[in-house]
Protein backbone atom coordinates (compact mmCIF):
# COMPACT_ATOMS: atom_id res chain seq x y z
CA UNK A 1 0.00 0.00 0.00
CA UNK A 2 1.45 3.34 -1.04
CA UNK A 3 1.81 6.14 1.49
CA UNK A 4 3.42 9.56 1.77
CA UNK A 5 4.41 11.68 4.75
CA UNK A 6 4.76 15.45 4.25
CA UNK A 7 6.26 18.04 6.59
CA UNK A 8 5.19 21.72 6.45
CA UNK A 9 6.50 24.74 8.31
CA UNK A 10 4.31 27.17 10.26
CA UNK A 11 3.66 29.25 7.09
CA UNK A 12 2.34 26.26 5.16
CA UNK A 13 5.46 25.77 3.03
CA UNK A 14 6.25 22.12 2.38
CA UNK A 15 9.69 21.23 3.70
CA UNK A 16 9.94 17.56 2.78
CA UNK A 17 8.04 14.47 1.63
CA UNK A 18 8.85 10.82 2.32
CA UNK A 19 7.49 7.57 0.88
CA UNK A 20 9.46 5.51 3.39
CA UNK A 21 10.00 6.09 7.11
CA UNK A 22 11.76 3.98 9.77
CA UNK A 23 8.72 3.71 12.06
CA UNK A 24 5.62 5.93 12.20
CA UNK A 25 2.03 5.59 13.35
CA UNK A 26 -0.81 7.77 12.05
CA UNK A 27 -4.14 7.55 13.86
CA UNK A 28 -7.45 9.20 13.01
CA UNK A 29 -10.34 9.03 15.47
CA UNK A 30 -14.05 9.61 15.71
CA UNK A 31 -15.05 13.07 16.99
CA UNK A 32 -14.22 13.28 20.66
CA UNK A 33 -10.83 11.66 20.19
CA UNK A 34 -7.48 12.93 18.99
CA UNK A 35 -5.68 12.48 15.69
CA UNK A 36 -1.98 11.80 16.16
CA UNK A 37 1.17 11.09 14.23
CA UNK A 38 4.06 9.69 16.22
CA UNK A 39 7.30 7.91 15.53
CA UNK A 40 10.47 8.49 13.56
CA UNK A 41 11.32 10.41 10.42
CA UNK A 42 14.40 9.62 8.30
CA UNK A 43 17.73 10.98 9.51
CA UNK A 44 17.95 13.43 6.60
CA UNK A 45 14.54 14.97 7.42
CA UNK A 46 14.48 18.69 8.23
CA UNK A 47 13.88 19.48 11.92
CA UNK A 48 10.20 18.98 12.81
CA UNK A 49 9.81 21.91 15.18
CA UNK A 50 6.70 22.56 17.30
CA UNK A 51 4.16 24.43 15.19
CA UNK A 52 5.03 22.53 12.01
CA UNK A 53 2.39 20.34 10.37
CA UNK A 54 2.62 16.66 9.41
CA UNK A 55 0.29 15.20 6.80
CA UNK A 56 -0.07 11.53 5.97
CA UNK A 57 -1.51 10.38 2.65
CA UNK A 58 -2.64 6.78 2.12
CA UNK A 59 -3.33 5.46 -1.39
CA UNK A 60 -3.15 9.05 -2.68
CA UNK A 61 -5.77 10.46 -0.28
CA UNK A 62 -5.17 12.63 2.77
CA UNK A 63 -5.63 10.41 5.81
CA UNK A 64 -4.48 12.51 8.74
CA UNK A 65 -2.82 15.80 9.60
CA UNK A 66 -1.62 17.08 12.96
CA UNK A 67 0.50 19.81 14.50
CA UNK A 68 3.96 18.91 15.77
CA UNK A 69 4.19 19.23 19.56
CA UNK A 70 7.59 17.62 19.96
CA UNK A 71 10.50 17.13 17.60
CA UNK A 72 13.39 15.24 19.15
CA UNK A 73 16.92 16.07 17.98
CA UNK A 74 19.66 13.56 17.16
CA UNK A 75 21.29 12.43 20.39
CA UNK A 76 24.35 10.50 19.35
CA UNK A 77 24.30 6.86 20.51
CA UNK A 78 21.56 7.26 23.13
CA UNK A 79 18.49 5.06 22.96
CA UNK A 80 14.89 6.06 23.60
CA UNK A 81 11.59 4.18 23.52
CA UNK A 82 9.46 5.29 20.54
CA UNK A 83 6.13 3.51 20.16
CA UNK A 84 7.23 -0.04 21.05
CA UNK A 85 10.88 0.06 20.00
CA UNK A 86 14.12 1.29 21.55
CA UNK A 87 15.93 3.33 18.90
CA UNK A 88 19.40 4.83 18.65
CA UNK A 89 19.06 8.51 17.86
CA UNK A 90 22.09 8.55 15.63
CA UNK A 91 19.96 7.25 12.79
CA UNK A 92 16.53 8.91 13.13
CA UNK A 93 14.55 11.97 14.20
CA UNK A 94 11.67 11.44 16.62
CA UNK A 95 8.43 13.37 16.19
CA UNK A 96 5.04 13.65 17.92
CA UNK A 97 2.08 15.50 16.42
CA UNK A 98 -1.48 15.78 17.75
CA UNK A 99 -4.72 17.45 16.75
CA UNK A 100 -8.33 17.42 17.93
CA UNK A 101 -10.16 14.86 15.81
CA UNK A 102 -13.42 16.83 15.77
CA UNK A 103 -13.52 18.90 12.59
CA UNK A 104 -17.20 19.60 13.32
CA UNK A 105 -16.57 21.21 16.71
CA UNK A 106 -17.43 24.71 15.47
CA UNK A 107 -20.62 26.35 16.67
CA UNK A 108 -23.85 26.32 14.72
CA UNK A 109 -27.01 28.16 15.78
CA UNK A 110 -30.49 27.67 14.40
CA UNK A 111 -34.14 27.61 15.43
CA UNK A 112 -36.49 25.15 13.71
CA UNK A 113 -40.23 24.52 13.79
CA UNK A 114 -41.85 21.54 12.06
CA UNK A 115 -38.65 20.88 10.12
CA UNK A 116 -37.35 17.67 8.57
CA UNK A 117 -34.19 16.32 10.22
CA UNK A 118 -32.24 16.26 6.93
CA UNK A 119 -33.14 19.89 6.25
CA UNK A 120 -31.99 20.85 9.76
CA UNK A 121 -28.68 19.05 9.26
CA UNK A 122 -27.98 20.84 5.96
CA UNK A 123 -28.90 24.23 7.39
CA UNK A 124 -26.66 23.75 10.44
CA UNK A 125 -23.72 22.71 8.25
CA UNK A 126 -24.20 25.81 6.10
CA UNK A 127 -24.22 27.92 9.27
CA UNK A 128 -21.09 26.33 10.70
CA UNK A 129 -17.75 28.11 10.25
CA UNK A 130 -14.91 26.63 8.25
CA UNK A 131 -14.78 24.13 5.43
CA UNK A 132 -17.11 21.55 6.99
CA UNK A 133 -19.71 20.66 4.34
CA UNK A 134 -21.99 18.02 2.86
CA UNK A 135 -22.16 16.88 -0.76
CA UNK A 136 -24.97 16.74 -3.30
CA UNK A 137 -25.38 14.43 -6.28
CA UNK A 138 -23.21 15.81 -9.05
CA UNK A 139 -21.61 14.42 -12.18
CA UNK A 140 -19.84 16.99 -14.32
CA UNK A 141 -20.20 20.39 -15.98
CA UNK A 142 -22.74 21.93 -16.44
CA UNK A 143 -24.79 20.18 -13.71
CA UNK A 144 -23.54 22.41 -10.89
CA UNK A 145 -23.73 25.60 -12.96
CA UNK A 146 -27.33 24.86 -13.89
CA UNK A 147 -28.18 23.80 -10.33
CA UNK A 148 -26.98 27.13 -8.89
CA UNK A 149 -28.89 29.03 -11.58
CA UNK A 150 -32.09 27.18 -10.64
CA UNK A 151 -31.52 27.93 -6.95
CA UNK A 152 -31.10 31.62 -7.82
CA UNK A 153 -34.34 31.72 -9.84
CA UNK A 154 -36.20 30.15 -6.89
CA UNK A 155 -35.03 32.79 -4.42
CA UNK A 156 -35.14 35.98 -6.51
CA UNK A 157 -38.27 38.07 -6.15
CA UNK A 158 -39.26 41.59 -7.09
CA UNK A 159 -39.04 42.51 -3.41
CA UNK A 160 -35.34 41.63 -3.12
CA UNK A 161 -34.20 43.27 -6.36
CA UNK A 162 -31.24 45.64 -6.10
CA UNK A 163 -32.21 49.28 -5.78
CA UNK A 164 -31.72 51.33 -8.94
CA UNK A 165 -28.30 52.98 -9.21
CA UNK A 166 -27.29 51.74 -5.77
CA UNK A 167 -25.60 48.79 -4.10
CA UNK A 168 -28.33 48.35 -1.49
CA UNK A 169 -30.97 47.53 -0.52
CA UNK A 170 -31.74 44.36 -2.47
CA UNK A 171 -29.53 41.66 -3.91
CA UNK A 172 -29.90 41.15 -7.65
CA UNK A 173 -30.16 42.90 -11.01
CA UNK A 174 -31.41 41.40 -14.27
CA UNK A 175 -30.77 41.65 -18.03
CA UNK A 176 -32.99 44.71 -18.52
CA UNK A 177 -30.57 46.67 -16.29
CA UNK A 178 -27.22 45.04 -17.11
CA UNK A 179 -25.09 45.87 -20.15
CA UNK A 180 -22.47 43.16 -20.38
CA UNK A 181 -21.34 43.89 -23.94
CA UNK A 182 -18.01 45.20 -22.69
CA UNK A 183 -17.46 42.58 -19.98
CA UNK A 184 -14.05 40.95 -19.88
CA UNK A 185 -12.06 38.71 -17.54
CA UNK A 186 -9.44 40.68 -15.64
CA UNK A 187 -8.26 37.40 -14.10
CA UNK A 188 -9.79 34.04 -13.22
CA UNK A 189 -11.95 35.46 -10.45
CA UNK A 190 -12.78 39.01 -11.63
CA UNK A 191 -15.19 40.39 -14.26
CA UNK A 192 -14.55 43.96 -15.44
CA UNK A 193 -16.40 46.30 -17.81
CA UNK A 194 -19.99 45.81 -16.60
CA UNK A 195 -22.53 48.64 -16.83
CA UNK A 196 -25.64 48.60 -14.62
CA UNK A 197 -28.46 51.13 -14.96
CA UNK A 198 -26.28 53.03 -17.43
CA UNK A 199 -23.47 53.48 -14.89
CA UNK A 200 -20.08 51.74 -15.11
CA UNK A 201 -19.72 49.30 -12.25
CA UNK A 202 -16.62 48.44 -10.25
CA UNK A 203 -14.98 45.11 -10.97
CA UNK A 204 -17.09 42.14 -9.89
CA UNK A 205 -15.35 39.46 -7.86
CA UNK A 206 -16.72 35.95 -8.33
CA UNK A 207 -18.22 34.89 -5.01
CA UNK A 208 -17.02 31.43 -3.88
CA UNK A 209 -14.22 31.34 -6.48
CA UNK A 210 -10.50 31.20 -5.73
CA UNK A 211 -7.85 31.29 -8.46
CA UNK A 212 -4.14 31.89 -8.85
CA UNK A 213 -2.85 35.43 -9.30
CA UNK A 214 -1.44 36.57 -12.63
CA UNK A 215 1.36 38.45 -10.88
CA UNK A 216 3.35 38.16 -7.68
CA UNK A 217 1.22 40.16 -5.27
CA UNK A 218 -0.33 39.86 -1.81
CA UNK A 219 -3.00 37.49 -3.10
CA UNK A 220 -0.39 35.20 -4.67
CA UNK A 221 1.66 35.08 -1.45
CA UNK A 222 -1.44 34.42 0.67
CA UNK A 223 -2.35 31.44 -1.52
CA UNK A 224 1.19 30.15 -1.99
CA UNK A 225 3.40 31.14 0.97
CA UNK A 226 6.56 29.82 -0.69
CA UNK A 227 6.33 32.59 -3.31
CA UNK A 228 7.18 35.20 -0.65
CA UNK A 229 10.87 34.61 -1.37
CA UNK A 230 10.46 34.68 -5.17
CA UNK A 231 11.09 37.48 -7.62
CA UNK A 232 8.40 38.63 -10.04
CA UNK A 233 10.35 37.02 -12.88
CA UNK A 234 10.44 33.68 -11.07
CA UNK A 235 6.70 33.82 -10.44
CA UNK A 236 5.99 34.69 -14.10
CA UNK A 237 7.75 31.48 -15.14
CA UNK A 238 6.02 29.32 -12.52
CA UNK A 239 3.14 26.92 -12.82
CA UNK A 240 1.05 29.24 -10.68
CA UNK A 241 1.21 31.99 -13.29
CA UNK A 242 0.33 29.45 -15.98
CA UNK A 243 -2.69 28.30 -13.97
CA UNK A 244 -3.75 31.94 -13.54
CA UNK A 245 -3.63 32.51 -17.29
CA UNK A 246 -5.66 29.36 -17.91
CA UNK A 247 -8.27 30.50 -15.37
CA UNK A 248 -8.53 33.95 -16.99
CA UNK A 249 -8.90 32.37 -20.44
CA UNK A 250 -11.63 30.03 -19.15
CA UNK A 251 -13.60 32.87 -17.56
CA UNK A 252 -13.28 34.91 -20.75
CA UNK A 253 -14.59 31.96 -22.78
CA UNK A 254 -17.63 31.69 -20.49
CA UNK A 255 -18.30 35.43 -20.83
CA UNK A 256 -17.98 35.22 -24.60
CA UNK A 257 -20.37 32.26 -24.79
CA UNK A 258 -23.02 33.16 -22.20
CA UNK A 259 -22.61 36.85 -21.36
CA UNK A 260 -23.87 38.33 -18.09
CA UNK A 261 -27.63 38.31 -17.53
CA UNK A 262 -27.96 38.43 -13.74
CA UNK A 263 -25.83 39.56 -10.82
CA UNK A 264 -26.55 38.59 -7.23
CA UNK A 265 -24.54 40.46 -4.61
CA UNK A 266 -23.58 38.84 -1.34
CA UNK A 267 -26.86 39.17 0.67
CA UNK A 268 -25.27 38.72 4.11
CA UNK A 269 -26.68 41.01 6.81
CA UNK A 270 -24.70 41.66 9.99
CA UNK A 271 -26.15 41.79 13.51
CA UNK A 272 -27.22 45.39 12.94
CA UNK A 273 -29.17 44.48 9.81
CA UNK A 274 -26.65 46.14 7.49
CA UNK A 275 -25.15 44.57 4.39
CA UNK A 276 -21.62 43.29 4.89
CA UNK A 277 -19.20 41.59 2.54
CA UNK A 278 -20.45 43.34 -0.59
CA UNK A 279 -16.97 44.62 -1.34
CA UNK A 280 -13.61 43.00 -0.70
CA UNK A 281 -10.31 44.63 0.15
CA UNK A 282 -9.61 45.22 -3.55
CA UNK A 283 -12.84 47.19 -4.00
CA UNK A 284 -14.55 44.43 -5.98
CA UNK A 285 -18.30 43.92 -5.66
CA UNK A 286 -18.67 40.28 -4.59
CA UNK A 287 -21.42 38.51 -6.55
CA UNK A 288 -22.73 35.40 -8.19
CA UNK A 289 -22.74 35.93 -11.97
CA UNK A 290 -25.30 34.22 -14.21
CA UNK A 291 -25.57 33.92 -17.97
CA UNK A 292 -27.13 31.47 -20.44
CA UNK A 293 -28.95 29.58 -17.68
CA UNK A 294 -25.72 28.91 -15.83
CA UNK A 295 -23.84 30.23 -12.83
CA UNK A 296 -20.40 31.21 -14.08
CA UNK A 297 -18.95 30.94 -10.56
CA UNK A 298 -19.96 27.28 -10.31
CA UNK A 299 -18.85 26.66 -13.90
CA UNK A 300 -15.31 27.81 -13.09
CA UNK A 301 -15.15 25.25 -10.27
CA UNK A 302 -16.68 22.44 -12.33
CA UNK A 303 -14.30 23.01 -15.22
CA UNK A 304 -11.29 22.80 -12.89
CA UNK A 305 -10.21 26.34 -13.70
CA UNK A 306 -10.68 27.58 -10.10
CA UNK A 307 -11.13 26.31 -6.59
CA UNK A 308 -13.70 27.10 -3.90
CA UNK A 309 -13.26 30.04 -1.53
CA UNK A 310 -15.82 29.84 1.26
CA UNK A 311 -15.39 33.45 2.36
CA UNK A 312 -17.93 35.96 1.18
CA UNK A 313 -15.19 38.57 0.86
CA UNK A 314 -11.51 39.05 1.60
CA UNK A 315 -12.41 40.02 5.17
CA UNK A 316 -14.00 36.61 5.77
CA UNK A 317 -17.63 37.80 5.95
CA UNK A 318 -19.89 34.75 6.28
CA UNK A 319 -22.35 33.59 3.64
CA UNK A 320 -26.11 33.36 4.29
CA UNK A 321 -26.92 29.72 5.12
CA UNK A 322 -30.17 29.68 3.15
CA UNK A 323 -28.20 30.03 -0.11
CA UNK A 324 -26.57 26.63 0.48
CA UNK A 325 -23.35 27.84 -1.11
CA UNK A 326 -21.24 25.18 0.60
CA UNK A 327 -22.66 22.93 -2.11
CA UNK A 328 -20.03 24.50 -4.39
CA UNK A 329 -17.60 22.05 -2.78
CA UNK A 330 -19.52 19.23 -4.49
CA UNK A 331 -18.68 20.62 -7.93
CA UNK A 332 -14.97 19.77 -7.83
CA UNK A 333 -15.75 16.23 -9.05
CA UNK A 334 -18.39 13.48 -9.09
CA UNK A 335 -20.20 13.23 -5.76
CA UNK A 336 -23.30 11.66 -4.21
CA UNK A 337 -25.80 13.00 -1.70
CA UNK A 338 -24.10 12.62 1.67
CA UNK A 339 -27.21 13.61 3.66
CA UNK A 340 -29.79 10.86 3.49
CA UNK A 341 -33.56 11.46 3.24
CA UNK A 342 -34.61 11.43 6.90
CA UNK A 343 -38.27 10.85 7.72
CA UNK A 344 -38.64 12.55 11.13
CA UNK A 345 -40.16 16.03 11.34
CA UNK A 346 -39.34 17.84 14.59
CA UNK A 347 -42.01 20.13 15.98
CA UNK A 348 -39.42 22.31 17.75
CA UNK A 349 -35.63 22.19 17.98
CA UNK A 350 -33.01 24.79 18.87
CA UNK A 351 -29.29 24.42 18.18
CA UNK A 352 -27.00 26.76 20.02
CA UNK A 353 -23.59 25.14 20.51
CA UNK A 354 -21.24 22.68 18.82
CA UNK A 355 -22.21 21.32 15.42
CA UNK A 356 -20.99 17.83 16.38
CA UNK A 357 -23.29 17.73 19.40
CA UNK A 358 -26.28 18.87 17.36
CA UNK A 359 -25.59 16.26 14.65
CA UNK A 360 -25.29 13.57 17.32
CA UNK A 361 -28.62 14.52 18.90
CA UNK A 362 -30.33 14.68 15.49
CA UNK A 363 -28.99 11.24 14.54
CA UNK A 364 -30.49 9.78 17.71
CA UNK A 365 -33.78 11.60 17.07
CA UNK A 366 -33.97 10.03 13.61
CA UNK A 367 -33.30 6.68 15.37
CA UNK A 368 -30.83 4.25 13.88
CA UNK A 369 -28.91 6.97 12.04
CA UNK A 370 -25.37 8.24 12.41
CA UNK A 371 -22.90 10.71 10.97
CA UNK A 372 -19.24 10.82 9.97
CA UNK A 373 -16.76 13.47 8.93
CA UNK A 374 -13.75 12.64 6.76
CA UNK A 375 -10.30 14.24 6.45
CA UNK A 376 -11.67 16.67 3.83
CA UNK A 377 -14.38 17.84 6.32
CA UNK A 378 -17.21 16.19 4.35
CA UNK A 379 -20.13 15.16 6.56
CA UNK A 380 -22.28 12.13 5.82
CA UNK A 381 -25.57 11.66 7.70
CA UNK A 382 -27.36 8.39 6.98
CA UNK A 383 -29.21 5.31 8.26
CA UNK A 384 -26.94 2.70 9.83
CA UNK A 385 -28.28 -0.32 7.96
CA UNK A 386 -25.86 -1.63 5.38
CA UNK A 387 -22.24 -2.25 6.32
CA UNK A 388 -19.59 -0.01 4.83
CA UNK A 389 -17.10 -2.85 5.23
CA UNK A 390 -17.31 -6.64 5.58
CA UNK A 391 -14.35 -8.39 7.21
CA UNK A 392 -14.02 -12.18 6.88
CA UNK A 393 -11.47 -13.47 9.34
CA UNK A 394 -8.46 -15.14 7.71
CA UNK A 395 -5.49 -15.62 10.09
CA UNK A 396 -3.07 -15.36 7.16
CA UNK A 397 -4.37 -11.89 6.28
CA UNK A 398 -5.70 -10.33 9.47
CA UNK A 399 -6.01 -10.53 13.21
CA UNK A 400 -9.19 -9.69 15.09
CA UNK A 401 -10.71 -9.65 18.54
CA UNK A 402 -14.36 -8.93 19.37
CA UNK A 403 -15.51 -8.37 22.93
CA UNK A 404 -17.73 -5.98 24.88
CA UNK A 405 -17.36 -3.14 27.36
CA UNK A 406 -19.92 -1.68 29.73
CA UNK A 407 -18.05 1.61 30.02
CA UNK A 408 -20.45 4.47 29.27
CA UNK A 409 -23.50 2.23 29.39
CA UNK A 410 -26.84 3.77 30.45
CA UNK A 411 -30.17 1.90 30.42
CA UNK A 412 -32.18 4.52 32.35
CA UNK A 413 -32.05 8.16 31.28
CA UNK A 414 -33.61 11.21 32.90
CA UNK A 415 -34.01 13.80 30.17
CA UNK A 416 -34.75 17.47 30.78
CA UNK A 417 -35.73 19.85 28.01
CA UNK A 418 -35.52 23.63 27.68
CA UNK A 419 -36.27 25.13 31.12
CA UNK A 420 -37.92 28.18 29.52
CA UNK A 421 -40.57 25.91 28.03
CA UNK A 422 -41.84 25.00 31.49
CA UNK A 423 -41.41 21.71 33.37
CA UNK A 424 -40.21 19.24 30.74
CA UNK A 425 -38.67 16.13 32.20
CA UNK A 426 -39.00 12.49 31.18
CA UNK A 427 -37.55 9.24 32.50
CA UNK A 428 -37.00 6.43 30.01
CA UNK A 429 -35.49 3.01 30.49
CA UNK A 430 -34.99 -0.42 28.94
CA UNK A 431 -36.35 -3.02 31.40
CA UNK A 432 -34.82 -5.97 29.52
CA UNK A 433 -31.38 -4.35 29.73
CA UNK A 434 -31.83 -3.52 33.41
CA UNK A 435 -32.83 -7.11 34.12
CA UNK A 436 -29.81 -8.47 32.25
CA UNK A 437 -27.07 -6.02 33.28
CA UNK A 438 -28.46 -4.14 36.28
CA UNK A 439 -29.53 -0.52 36.34
CA UNK A 440 -27.16 2.12 34.94
CA UNK A 441 -28.74 5.57 35.24
CA UNK A 442 -27.71 8.99 33.88
CA UNK A 443 -29.29 12.43 33.56
CA UNK A 444 -29.06 14.70 30.52
CA UNK A 445 -30.33 18.22 29.87
CA UNK A 446 -31.11 19.06 26.27
CA UNK A 447 -31.94 22.79 26.20
CA UNK A 448 -32.68 22.72 22.48
CA UNK A 449 -35.72 20.50 22.96
CA UNK A 450 -38.95 22.24 23.94
CA UNK A 451 -41.50 19.59 22.96
CA UNK A 452 -42.35 16.28 24.68
CA UNK A 453 -42.51 14.22 21.48
CA UNK A 454 -39.05 15.40 20.37
CA UNK A 455 -37.59 14.62 23.81
CA UNK A 456 -39.07 11.13 23.62
CA UNK A 457 -37.51 10.53 20.19
CA UNK A 458 -34.13 11.56 21.58
CA UNK A 459 -34.51 9.19 24.53
CA UNK A 460 -35.46 6.25 22.31
CA UNK A 461 -32.47 6.81 20.03
CA UNK A 462 -30.06 7.17 22.94
CA UNK A 463 -31.27 3.98 24.63
CA UNK A 464 -30.98 2.00 21.39
CA UNK A 465 -27.27 2.72 21.67
CA UNK A 466 -26.34 3.24 25.30
CA UNK A 467 -28.52 0.63 27.01
CA UNK A 468 -26.22 -2.19 25.91
CA UNK A 469 -22.49 -2.95 26.17
CA UNK A 470 -20.51 -1.55 23.27
CA UNK A 471 -18.26 -3.77 21.16
CA UNK A 472 -14.61 -3.55 22.11
CA UNK A 473 -11.83 -4.99 20.05
CA UNK A 474 -10.08 -4.53 16.76
CA UNK A 475 -9.58 -5.77 13.23
CA UNK A 476 -5.97 -5.64 12.03
CA UNK A 477 -4.85 -6.09 8.42
CA UNK A 478 -1.21 -7.15 8.25
CA UNK A 479 -0.60 -5.67 4.79
CA UNK A 480 -2.63 -2.51 5.31
CA UNK A 481 -6.12 -1.48 4.25
CA UNK A 482 -6.73 1.94 2.72
CA UNK A 483 -10.55 1.91 2.53
CA UNK A 484 -11.35 1.72 6.25
CA UNK A 485 -12.28 5.06 7.84
CA UNK A 486 -13.40 6.22 11.30
CA UNK A 487 -17.18 5.88 11.57
CA UNK A 488 -17.42 3.02 9.06
CA UNK A 489 -20.05 0.41 9.94
CA UNK A 490 -18.14 -2.88 10.04
CA UNK A 491 -19.55 -6.43 10.01
CA UNK A 492 -17.08 -9.03 11.29
CA UNK A 493 -17.55 -12.60 10.11
CA UNK A 494 -15.90 -15.74 11.53
CA UNK A 495 -13.89 -13.71 14.03
CA UNK A 496 -12.82 -14.91 17.48
CA UNK A 497 -14.68 -13.50 20.48
CA UNK A 498 -17.74 -14.00 22.64
CA UNK A 499 -20.95 -15.23 20.95
CA UNK A 500 -23.54 -12.64 20.02
CA UNK A 501 -26.35 -14.99 21.05
CA UNK A 502 -25.91 -13.86 24.66
CA UNK A 503 -27.15 -10.36 23.83
CA UNK A 504 -30.66 -9.74 25.18
CA UNK A 505 -33.61 -9.04 22.93
CA UNK A 506 -33.84 -5.41 21.89
CA UNK A 507 -30.08 -4.85 21.71
CA UNK A 508 -29.47 -1.84 19.43
CA UNK A 509 -33.15 -1.82 18.57
CA UNK A 510 -32.80 -5.34 17.10
CA UNK A 511 -31.10 -3.79 14.07
CA UNK A 512 -28.08 -6.10 13.95
CA UNK A 513 -29.48 -9.42 15.17
CA UNK A 514 -27.00 -12.26 14.60
CA UNK A 515 -24.26 -9.92 13.38
CA UNK A 516 -20.99 -8.89 14.94
CA UNK A 517 -21.54 -5.27 14.05
CA UNK A 518 -19.46 -2.31 15.18
CA UNK A 519 -18.48 1.16 14.08
CA UNK A 520 -14.83 1.99 13.66
CA UNK A 521 -13.83 4.39 16.42
CA UNK A 522 -10.21 4.82 15.33
CA UNK A 523 -7.99 3.80 12.41
CA UNK A 524 -4.25 3.38 12.97
CA UNK A 525 -1.79 2.91 10.10
CA UNK A 526 1.70 1.79 11.06
CA UNK A 527 4.52 2.41 8.55
CA UNK A 528 7.90 0.66 8.65
CA UNK A 529 9.89 1.18 5.48
CA UNK A 530 7.61 -0.02 2.69
CA UNK A 531 5.54 -2.17 5.05
CA UNK A 532 2.12 -0.91 6.18
CA UNK A 533 -0.31 -2.47 8.66
CA UNK A 534 -3.76 -1.14 9.58
CA UNK A 535 -5.82 -1.52 12.74
CA UNK A 536 -9.49 -0.55 13.13
CA UNK A 537 -10.65 -0.14 16.73
CA UNK A 538 -14.31 -0.74 17.48
CA UNK A 539 -17.27 0.76 19.32
CA UNK A 540 -21.09 0.58 19.26
CA UNK A 541 -22.65 0.28 15.77
CA UNK A 542 -25.01 3.18 16.55
CA UNK A 543 -22.36 5.57 17.82
CA UNK A 544 -21.09 8.59 15.86
CA UNK A 545 -18.83 10.11 18.54
CA UNK A 546 -16.76 8.59 21.32
CA UNK A 547 -18.81 10.17 24.14
CA UNK A 548 -22.35 10.94 22.91
CA UNK A 549 -23.71 12.34 26.18
CA UNK A 550 -20.78 14.74 26.50
CA UNK A 551 -21.18 15.88 22.88
CA UNK A 552 -24.90 16.54 23.33
CA UNK A 553 -24.24 18.48 26.53
CA UNK A 554 -21.75 20.64 24.63
CA UNK A 555 -24.20 21.21 21.79
CA UNK A 556 -25.92 24.00 23.74
CA UNK A 557 -24.15 26.89 25.35
CA UNK A 558 -25.81 28.14 28.55
CA UNK A 559 -26.28 31.54 26.88
CA UNK A 560 -28.42 29.85 24.23
CA UNK A 561 -31.21 29.41 26.77
CA UNK A 562 -31.52 33.17 27.07
CA UNK A 563 -31.25 33.80 23.33
CA UNK A 564 -34.27 31.59 22.72
CA UNK A 565 -36.49 34.09 24.55
CA UNK A 566 -36.86 37.17 22.37
CA UNK A 567 -37.52 40.67 23.67
CA UNK A 568 -40.51 40.99 21.34
CA UNK A 569 -42.08 37.82 22.74
CA UNK A 570 -45.71 38.42 23.82
CA UNK A 571 -44.91 37.12 27.31
CA UNK A 572 -42.36 39.87 27.98
CA UNK A 573 -43.62 42.21 30.67
CA UNK A 574 -46.03 39.65 32.14
CA UNK A 575 -45.14 38.40 35.58
CA UNK A 576 -45.66 34.69 34.87
CA UNK A 577 -42.33 33.36 35.97
CA UNK A 578 -40.34 34.81 33.09
CA UNK A 579 -37.74 37.34 34.16
CA UNK A 580 -34.95 39.10 32.32
CA UNK A 581 -32.41 40.62 34.65
CA UNK A 582 -29.14 42.38 33.94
Amino acid sequence: MEYRVELYDHRGVRLAAFDSVPLLEAARSMPGGQDRIQGMLPRDAPPAKPGCQLRVFVAGELFCEAEVVEGLPEWGPQRKLILDQYVRFETVRGVTARQDANRAAGSAHGSYRHANVSAIVKDLINRAPGRVHYTVAHGAYPEGAEREHSKFLARKTAANALAAEAFEPGNWAGPERIDGSGAWARDGRTVAGLVVDGTPWPDVGLLMVGAESLELDAHAIARRPETAAWTSAQYALSGYALKAQEARDQLQALLDEFGVEFLELNPFLDESGNYAGRFDGQGRAMALVFGGGRCLNAAMTELGAADVDLHGAADGVPLPPDLGLKEFLSYTGPTEDSIGPASAVLSAYEAGGSLSGALTALAYMEQGWGWTIDSASRIAFKALERPDLMAYFDPAVMGAAYGQTRSGMANRITLRGNPLAGPLEQVHGRPESEAHYGREAVALTAPGVAHEAVLERLATGLLDDLAYPAPAGYARWFDGKADVQPGALLFLRDTPGGPTATLPAGTWGDRFAGERAARVSEVVHRFMGRQVSTEARLTSPLRSVLNPLDEIRRSHEPAAWLRQFRLDHPMIGLDMGYHLDG
